[in-house]
């Protein structure tokens, strides 16, 4: 089974945004080392320092915003080119409490957003560049937003 960092022969890749890890409109920084994976999968909050989520009726709320943006305009360095990962034909994937985005060819697609959240005002609001409304973007699985466990399964990768 591949461990979280065993990406060199075209396995998943799970990347953690620690910290104050940035997101850019076509790049996605503060990361290495996915070169060889064919999905890469980034995971962390929307926004940092003072971020306050409650889970409550299976959905999420938001009681207190975080003052950090992590989708911004610009970085200072890139490490994780994004249009390197599309010429390599990478499929790229953000996780956040709030919404799962993956990355087009023009830009960023919010595909799923958590029930409770507005995309106006809890997504796009927060980010600092245009996002994309997936035609088909559907609600993440209450359960997810539940108190009871959801007994995950990790399956073999193919």
């Amino acid at each position: 089974m591949p461990g979280i960092g065993d990406h060199q022969h075209g396995r998943p890749i799970v990347l953690l945004w620690r910290g104050h890890h940035r997101v850019v409109p076509r790049w996605i920084c503060g990361e290495r080392g996915s070169s060889h994976a064919r999905k890469i999968v980034f995971s962390g909050t929307f926004t940092t320092a003072g971020l306050n989520l409650e889970m409550e009726d299976r959905s999420l709320h938001i009681r207190n915003e975080g003052k950090v943006r992590k989708f911004v305009d610009q970085v200072e360095h890139v490490t994780f080119s994004g249009r390197h990962a599309r010429e390599r034909g990478q499929d790229v994937t953000a996780v956040t409490e709030r919404c799962v985005l993956r990355l087009g060819t023009d830009g960023w697609i919010v595909t799923e957003i958590a029930p409770g959240v507005d995309f106006d005002r809890d997504v796009q609001a927060r980010c600092g560049f245009r996002l994309h409304r997936s035609s088909d973007m559907r609600s993440m699985d209450p359960s997810l937003f539940a108190p009871e466990p959801i007994n995950l399964k990790l399956q073999p990768a193919t």
